[in-house]
């Protein structure tokens, strides 16, 4: 019955880390999409009026690019988490490991 307790834990735990997972994922979409568009929008205007650009939709770029940033370090992270929980979970399953 514990052993069962424990598969169930740990299936339980995959599927969580995969629901975070998604949703940073998720997030990372929305944020790069809005700067993108923000970007094209800017760049369009830049290449129809030159000098005569408002620039000011650029405003808090860095702090967009700083979110993203973020967002990206914690799916490589999380990544990183599940290979790693995947490993050991492998090497749980090797009769070569007693």
């Amino acid at each position: 019955m514990a052993e069962n307790n424990l598969m169930k834990q740990l299936s339980e735990r995959f599927i969580a880390a995969q629901a975070s997972m998604d949703a940073t994922v998720g997030d990372l979409r929305v944020r790069l999409r809005g700067m993108t568009a923000r970007i094209e929008l800017v760049l369009a205007d830049l290449e129809e009026n030159g000098v005569g650009a408002d620039c000011a939709g650029l405003a808090g770029l860095a702090d967009d690019s700083a979110s993203i940033e973020r967002l990206a370090r914690r799916l490589g992270e999380q990544q990183i988490n599940v290979t790693e929980a995947s490993l050991s979970a492998l090497k749980a399953s090797d009769p070569r490991g007693f």
